[in-house]
């Protein structure tokens, strides 16, 4: 190849002879030629590239949010069952006991039956018969698991767990709302009316109850208990195994524990923090509950998942009052990035919550494309602190 030089040179005496000017011309513009087509070269491949990078679909896959009986759990009750919350909605008819959700004895897959849940995203599996005992149990679950559209998680997922080595209880407690485990904290707000609690044994032999107490027993009575010891069978529950009330004897937030003394191997002292707040005045106190999981106001969201475009979605929602006045619900504004998609059944409004009372209501998801979409839905209400609850919603279209 000819050197730029010898190139210029060789051009102009073929076809310009004498003609320096022009030959200062050609040369630069034989330069302006050669950096154009660079530059358009140079641009056409920054533009495939960019256009590679626009069109590349990131993968999208389902994944596990938590397990009970936790990786390593030991002295698991014969009569609990598996729990598996999900991060996105899961197609029922993809999950099965000896392909996909495989809970395995050292033996084999074990045959069960499965509960779906699906405000929380959970599916429950319980063994026919129960878990044996002295067993280690290995659960896989596949990427055979599908959410609404066909979309898996990216891999395989599995723990392990062991059973208790000999028969014994397992206490659990049940609150109006939900499950409550030892140590948390159950909250009247200001109502002063009864509330029941459920205790239940999921255990393979007999809960002896020996007490249920209160330490202090100033702003907080048991209206209702049981008379001590009471036996609880084996895979069985007490509905209103005892009841609280809120009785303040002045004005402020008063707390008390609520301790049930039992035979339960590693609970034997199950307590609850009871907290409540007596007001100078009446007023309302709203609460929203979504399966029984509490909605902090403009921090907790509900998360409808994948929906299909076209489709729509729904999440149940309770709202409660428990002040000790009327709630008013006055007003609903939608906002946030794409209101469009989300909407609720709520009404009439304006709508009053007697004290103690509830309402249930829906709000759905319907997506128009692809992408993640959420939003803010405002109840503007009579409650002191918390007069524009905000519930925040997600999803995700496809």
């Amino acid at each position: 190849m000819l050197k730029l030089k010898e190139f210029f040179s060789e051009f102009n005496l073929t076809l310009w002879p004498g003609k320096t000017g022009l030959k200062v011309f050609c040369a630069v513009f034989l330069v302006i030629v050669s950096l154009s087509y660079c530059f358009r070269e140079n641009v056409l491949q920054k533009v495939e590239v960019y256009n590679a990078e626009v069109t590349a679909v990131e993968p999208y896959y389902i994944g596990i949010s938590s397990v009970l009986p936790a990786d390593g759990t030991a002295d698991v009750s014969l009569n609990y069952h598996i729990d598996v919350v999900f991060n996105d909605n899961i197609d029922m008819l993809t999950v099965n006991d000896t392909t996909t959700f495989i809970v395995d004895d050292g033996t084999g897959p074990v045959s069960g039956s499965f509960l779906y849940d699906t405000a929380l995203k959970n599916i429950i599996f319980t063994p026919v018969g129960g878990f044996a005992a002295a067993t280690t149990y290995t659960v896989t679950l596949t990427t055979g698991i599908k959410n609404m559209v066909g979309e898996s998680m990216a891999a395989d997922y599995s723990w392990s767990f062991a059973t208790v080595a000999a028969a014994q209880p397992e206490i659990y407690v049940f609150s109006p709302l939900a499950e409550i485990f030892t140590g948390d904290a159950y909250d009247f707000g200001s109502l002063t009316t009864p509330v029941n609690f459920t205790i239940g044994n999921s255990g393979n032999a007999g809960l002896n109850i020996s007490s249920i107490a209160l330490s202090s027993g100033t702003d907080f009575n048991i209206a209702v208990t049981p008379a001590a010891p009471k036996i609880i069978a084996a895979g069985t529950s007490e509905a209103n195994s005892f009841t609280i009330t809120f009785n303040p004897s002045s004005a402020g937030i008063k707390n008390d524990i609520l301790t049930i003394t039992s035979n339960d191997a590693d609970e034997s002292s199950f307590s609850i923090n009871l907290t409540a707040e007596s007001l100078a005045a009446p007023a309302p106190e709203i609460q929203v509950t979504n399966g029984g999981i509490i909605l902090v106001t403009g921090v907790t969201t509900v998360d409808f998942g994948t929906v299909s475009a076209g489709s729509t979605g729904s999440i149940t929602l309770v709202m409660y009052n428990i002040g000790s006045d009327d709630l008013l619900v006055t007003g609903i504004i939608e906002g946030g990035n794409n209101p469009e998609f989300f909407a609720t059944d709520f009404a009439p409004v304006p709508s009053t919550i007697t004290a103690g009372s509830t309402k249930i209501f829906n709000i759905t998801f319907s997506p128009s494309g692809n992408g993640n979409k959420k939003a803010d839905i405002i109840f503007q209400n009579t409650d002191l602190d918390e007069a524009s609850f905000i519930i925040k919603v997600k999803g995700r279209g496809v």
